[in-house]
This record gives structure tokens, C-alpha cells and sequence, in this order.
């Protein structure tokens, strides 16, 4: 009788460390799941921030391109005004000139 207590003892023994030998076994086995699982997602996110910092920069050049085109027409219709009136005050200077030539 005590020979069978003792084989039941070494079973559940044998039983107890193969359970924890397959725990432990499956516990690495999910956490080299996991790492892999966080590796996959930060290159993913680090691929979409990629992305949207792409499409930020190419909007920002987008909106740039376009200030500059808005300041450079304004610059030539404020220089375009500016010659007109430099010509308008010509052409009093030298109609004034010539009356103050011609009257003596």
C-alpha cells in the first residue's frame, strides 16, 4: 500500500512538472508573440506618421507655393499702379517744364 501512495505521489509530481514545464513553455511563447505583435505596430505607426508628415510637407509647399504667388501678382500690380503715377506726374513735370520753357 505505501509503494502505490508513493507512485501516486511521484505521478502527480511527474504531472505537476510537466504542467509547469508546458506553462512555462506557453509563457514564452506568448510573449514572443507579443514582442512581435508591438514590433509590427510601431513600424506600422511609424510608417502612417511617415505618411502624414509626407502629406504635411507637401501641403505646407502646397500653401507656400501659392502665398508666394499671391505676394509676388501683388507686388506687381502695387508696382504697376506706381509707374502709372510716376508717368501721370511725368507728363505734368514735362508739360510744366515745357510751359515754363515756352512763356519764358
Amino acid at each position: 500500500m505505501s509503494a502505490d501512495v508513493f507512485s501516486e505521489i511521484r505521478e502527480t509530481e511527474e504531472t505537476a512538472r510537466k504542467a509547469k514545464t508546458e506553462a512555462a513553455a506557453l509563457a514564452r511563447k506568448l510573449l514572443a508573440n507579443a514582442e512581435e505583435e508591438g514590433k509590427a505596430l510601431l513600424t506600422k505607426a511609424e510608417q502612417e506618421a511617415e505618411a502624414e508628415v509626407a502629406n504635411m510637407l507637401a501641403e505646407a509647399e502646397k500653401t507656400g507655393a501659392r502665398i508666394a504667388s499671391e505676394a509676388a501678382s501683388s507686388t506687381e500690380n502695387k508696382r504697376a499702379v506706381t509707374r502709372a503715377g510716376v508717368e501721370k506726374r511725368l507728363d505734368k513735370a514735362v508739360d510744366y517744364i515745357v510751359g515754363r520753357v515756352v512763356n519764358g
